[in-house]
């Protein structure tokens, strides 16, 4: 299993999971103590992920915050290097399960109806914010990206 995770943010979390995941007996590789060191980071993350059975991405509001001002001229996002590592692998076949565990703060959002509602004001912003997200996406990665799996 390996932990992926945006290290500002959520270390301590990933260190606790680690903790009690080992506890029960579960091989874990996290960087921390699996990275071997003087190893590049690049290599020692993509040994790891490639020797996994399944990739656990903790997701944060912080860990994918990064992500909304990257342009195609930034410079390589580890966490998005990793989870574009982990999609192609379970493209491929080479990577069995994919778990995100999602962290944060829930929101009373009312009834299910209210959420949904076709005159919710949230929902437009949130398909003006979708609509917004996806135009950047395309202008980082172009209309097709390799790492996108698509259902048959």
């Amino acid at each position: 299993m390996f932990l992926g995770y945006r290290v500002d943010s959520d270390q301590d979390l990933v260190e606790r999971l680690y903790d009690k995941l080992v506890s029960k007996g579960i091989d874990v590789w996290w960087d921390v103590h699996s990275l071997p060191r003087g190893q590049p980071w690049e290599e020692g993350f993509a040994d790891g992920l490639c020797s996994s059975d399944v990739f656990v991405p903790v997701i944060s509001k912080a860990a994918l915050a990064p992500f909304a001002s990257l342009t195609p001229e930034s410079r390589c996002d580890n966490v998005l290097l990793e989870h574009q590592l982990a999609l192609e692998l379970k493209m491929r076949g080479e990577l069995r399960s994919i778990f995100p565990v999602f962290v944060g703060v829930l929101e009373h959002h009312g009834q299910l109806g209210e959420i949904y509602g076709e005159n919710n004001p949230n929902l437009a912003k949130s398909r003006l914010r979708y609509k917004n997200l996806c135009a950047r996406f395309r202008a980082v990665y172009g209309t097709n990206p390799s790492f996108i799996v698509r259902a048959p």
